[in-house]
């Protein structure tokens, strides 16, 4: 089961509390694209696995992302039914749009939104660093091939 299913709407702290996990594996993917001294078996063996963590790393934070976009849409739409119906006098779209935009409750959810994609577009690079790695040592492999075949002959 998805750990999204788990989140509560009012506890914005259980996703605050997350961050630090994430933030920690990207910060882990550094060693991994250190090449020198490492044997390619060794390589080609354990690039899989990353790969596979990674991406389902990717995949949870663009799922948690849209989680915070569903939810920040609730509480627009609670804040303007607030202002269009709980108001004393009619107020333009825009009067309504500029009040949302500045309650604290929107405010916080914006910038959990903007930290969310930061780490969600470090680990989307980080995917495709891997897979171009992948490509790199298919081509190293092959160029040893073909060097032992020259050799050969």
């Amino acid at each position: 089961m998805s750990f999204i299913l788990t989140l509560e709407e009012t506890k914005l702290e259980q996703i605050i509390e997350l961050l630090p996990r994430y933030e920690q594996l990207i910060t882990d993917a550094e060693p991994i694209f250190k090449l020198e001294g490492r044997r390619l078996e060794e390589i080609m063996r354990t690039l899989p696995h990353y790969q596979s963590r990674y991406d389902q790393s990717f995949k949870e934070m663009k799922a948690l992302e849209s989680w915070l976009d569903n939810l920040k849409e609730k509480t627009v739409s609670k804040y303007w039914k607030k202002y269009l119906e709980g108001y004393p006098r009619a107020l333009s779209t825009r009067d309504i749009q500029a009040y949302i935009s500045g309650e604290k409750e929107i405010v916080e959810l914006n910038q959990i939104a903007i930290e969310i994609t930061l780490m969600k577009n470090k680990l989307e690079s980080i995917v495709a660093a891997l897979s171009q790695m992948g490509f790199m040592l298919g081509h190293v492999t092959k160029l040893r091939i073909s060097e032992m075949q020259d050799a050969i002959f």
